[in-house]
């Protein structure tokens, strides 16, 4: 694999839900794509997954997860440090357990409460257990992702059915939203640049020109620009 296909940057992901939805076995299935029925596990579990987005291997992904005791002290006093500043969030619900997805709406709360930025962060929702009874029908879920657009899956960590698919959905997201934020705060970067140009008496008159690199000569006044961005800073 060429090193231009390999991105080194470090995603934060976490996974949010009830104990007994499957999380520890969803993380397994994602990271080491085996299956382990263990019992509800008490404190942090970590692991790091890779996944491949438009010919670009991610192989930073760091997938965490955090359960004391449901509701503990302890938790809520660790929350905001395990959610602050994460790339994603898998919400996990399991599909014969009405209670683990009534509970959805507390978690999400919480992630919002705790996150750096309220409106960061790629979400999915995942409702797992595919394999056994359903007593949250899928239409349910459906719609519940639909009203906080986002993506939903109906997943089986045991039986490995669409996890593969939906991680991968996931992480193109997480890499979208990323994209959109670095190009925001480069616009706001060069918004600022340009405002503290004029603010020193430098910007005479705006006047909008195509993008450019290099330096302009309009009237006898040169102006230079090192980036492509819209100039704003002639005299004319």
């Amino acid at each position: 694999m060429a090193l231009a296909d390999v991105a080194s940057e470090r995603k934060k992901i976490i996974m949010l839900g009830d104990s007994g939805a499957g999380k520890t076995a969803l993380l397994k299935r994602i990271v080491y794509n085996n299956f382990d029925q263990t019992q509800a596990t008490v404190g942090l579990e970590f692991g790091v997954a890779s996944a491949k987005v438009n010919g670009v291997h991610y192989t930073k992904l760091e997938i965490w997860w955090r359960r004391d005791t449901a509701g503990s002290e302890k938790f809520r006093s660790l929350a905001p440090l395990y959610m602050r500043d994460a790339d994603g969030v898998i919400m996990v619900y399991a599909v014969d357990d009405p209670w683990s997805f009534e509970s959805l709406e507390g978690w999400i709360s919480a992630f919002k409460d705790c996150h750096s930025d309220p409106n960061g962060g790629a979400v999915i929702l995942v409702a797992n257990k595919l394999d056994l009874n359903e007593a949250v029908p899928a239409k349910i879920g459906r719609n519940f992702a639909k009203n906080l657009k986002v993506p939903f899956f109906e997943v089986s960590a045991k039986e490995a059915t669409n996890v593969e698919t939906a991680f991968q959905t996931f992480v193109q997201g997480i890499i979208e939203k990323s994209n959109q934020k670095n190009l925001t705060d480069d616009r706001l970067s060069n918004s600022k640049a340009l405002t503290a140009l004029a603010g020193d008496g430098q910007v005479k008159k705006s006047t909008s020109w195509p993008k450019f690199k290099g330096t302009v000569s309009l009237n006898g006044n040169i102006r230079t620009q090192e980036v492509g961005v819209t100039v704003k800073d002639c005299e004319c």
